[in-house]
């Protein structure tokens, strides 16, 4: 009885720790959900020159908690945004692209005169994500800042067809 005992106490702290630090990106995007609300009424409008409103929108997006530091690009037009992440193992690699489009497009649609975003990621190896607005608004019927207005117009027309 003492053993059976010790073994149910035994798996239920490994399935324990393996819920509390195994990556739940479902979870992620859930919990992205609730911040578009925030990303469409307070961050409308941004420009790139505006450090703490990107960084508002960094807060908002897939990942932020994976920020190590952002730069503005705004000496020269193109204007750009470059983040750098620090992941931990774990996040498919057809998940992490739809994230990065996603972070594109939600900062393209913000900040009116960015050009160019780029996406460092330090995992087990380096990974490079860019992306230029026209590449990006080629792919909707309307500019990007008509869809950032109505939080279900962003949920259908911009969140659903990248987040699959």
């Amino acid at each position: 009885m003492k053993k059976i005992l010790i073994t149910i106490i035994t798996i239920i702290i490994i399935v324990a720790v393996t819920i509390i630090f195994i990556p739940n990106f479902d979870k992620n995007e859930s919990n992205q959900e609730n911040k578009i609300e925030n990303l469409i009424y307070h961050y409308q409008d941004t420009y790139v020159g505006d450090n703490s409103s990107v960084g508002g929108i960094l807060n908002n997006i897939f990942l932020s908690e994976n920020i190590k530091y952002f730069r503005l690009g705004t000496s020269d037009v193109p204007y750009s945004i470059t983040v750098n992440y620090e992941l931990e193992e774990g996040i498919k690699s057809n998940k992490l692209s739809q994230y990065m489009e996603y972070n594109a497009t939600a900062l393209f649609a913000s900040v009116k005169n960015v050009d160019i975003i780029t996406f460092n990621i330090e995992d087990i190896v380096q990974k490079t994500y860019a992306f230029k607005r026209e590449t990006i608004e080629m792919k909707y019927d309307e500019e990007l800042t008509s869809y950032i207005n109505d939080e279900q117009t962003w949920m259908d027309e911009v969140y659903s067809s990248i987040i699959k």
